[in-house]
């Protein structure tokens, strides 16, 4: 409030915010949607969130943050 009150309709401004680098590269996430895209899992005919973490290697929460982001079809 202090800030809008000094600078006004600029002080509205979104600056950057500072967040944690990026632990997952973006050939990881490629394979993450290659593989949802392109492959079903054995004995299944769509990938859950969980059984793609467990195929790639990542945490549930990792694989469900991608899925969500570049896969447009729902995983569960």
């Amino acid at each position: 409030m202090a800030f809008f009150c000094k600078r006004r309709v600029v002080g509205l401004h979104d600056y950057p915010r500072s967040r944690a680098p990026r632990t997952i590269d973006d050939a990881r996430i490629e394979a993450v949607v290659v593989r949802t895209l392109e492959k079903a899992p054995e004995n299944a005919t769509h990938w859950s969130s969980c059984d793609m973490a467990n195929a790639i290697g990542l945490s549930l929460s990792k694989a469900r943050g991608i899925l969500r982001a570049y896969v447009s079809a729902p995983c569960r």
